[in-house]
């Protein structure tokens, strides 16, 4: 990739590894200036530092944050640092995300309320509060400045057994991407719903996550276990993290990108699948519901 002329400012969400750190490289190698956000600061600017240590004048274009996703003040505090560092934001792209396993009756309540917690509140509460600085990027950018949520291409079919809290915040991510495109197309800033399908990441095979997963007592759900997550994540492998990538950096420069990205070979087949069910059950019940109009 060429270093680029017209450079962006960037938060990035979720960076320690994954898409996250992925993307940060990519775009400092290309001349941007990037704020990562991060659960452990040392970690993340340690590695920065050693991926550029050919290159130390590139860290003048990074920021790292140490940012809790469930709490308003840290999120805030980014962002003002962020501005006051680079003197503006362009682009948003909230990556942060993690998989709690269980099923509908054997995850907690506090299990559950916590994944949405990051993966649905902490990108919505990033946005909102990043608004008041896309907006007045966008009165110079030509092209616009761009929110990108990373949700999941189980972010549009989720009979998934197991995957009941990950699933629903990311619907509910889908939900919020298109309120929010619809408020802020008007204003210049793009706003696109990333739907991944299986990609070779960490997420996907983080320890804790597994082994959190237990049977329900009941034994009602014998094929749903340890097992079954983990040779679920394994097949889940299949793309390349860092052409992902690039794709969502060349669709930052489209002056009209699109609302919802699916990317990789299973995500298309995914949506399809979707698509052509809902329209099968929509035609086999037409005649009856759609006779509902006051006579």
């Amino acid at each position: 990739m060429e270093p680029i002329v017209n450079e962006k400012v960037w938060i990035i969400t979720g960076a320690t590894t994954g898409f996250g750190f992925i993307l940060v490289e990519k775009l400092l190698t290309l001349g941007h200036k990037v704020t990562a956000t991060t659960r452990n600061k040392d970690k993340l600017n340690q590695k920065v530092t050693e991926q550029f240590k050919e290159k130390p004048e590139v860290l003048q274009r990074f920021l790292a944050c140490q940012v809790d996703l469930s709490d308003l003040k840290s999120i805030e505090a980014c962002i003002t640092q962020t501005v006051e560092k680079f003197g503006r934001l362009d682009n948003l792209v909230n990556n942060a995300g993690y998989f709690t396993f269980g099923l509908v009756e054997e995850i907690s309540d506090k299990e559950f309320r916590e994944n949405l917690e990051v993966n649905f509140f902490g990108p919505v509460n990033f946005a909102k509060l990043a608004l008041p600085h896309l907006r007045e990027s966008a009165k110079t950018n030509t092209t616009g400045p761009r929110i990108l949520n990373i949700s999941s291409m189980l972010g549009i079919w989720g009979e998934l057994p197991g995957f009941v809290s990950y699933v629903s915040s990311k619907f509910a991510l889908d939900g919020f991407s298109e309120v929010l495109h619809g408020e802020l197309k008007p204003l210049n800033i793009h706003v696109t719903s990333v739907k991944p399908g299986g990609f070779k990441t960490e997420i996907l095979m983080a320890e804790p996550n597994i082994s959190a997963f237990h049977p329900h007592p009941s034994g009602a759900y014998p094929n749903i276990n340890e097992e079954y997550c983990r040779g679920l994540m394994v097949s889940l492998q299949k793309g390349d993290p860092s052409k992902l990538c690039d794709i969502l950096i060349n669709q930052c420069n489209l002056p009209n990108p699109p609302l919802h990205l699916m990317i990789g070979a299973d995500a298309y087949d995914i949506a399809n699948k979707k698509m052509k069910r809902v329209a099968d059950e929509m035609e086999q019940f037409r005649a009856e519901a759609t006779a509902t109009d006051l006579a």
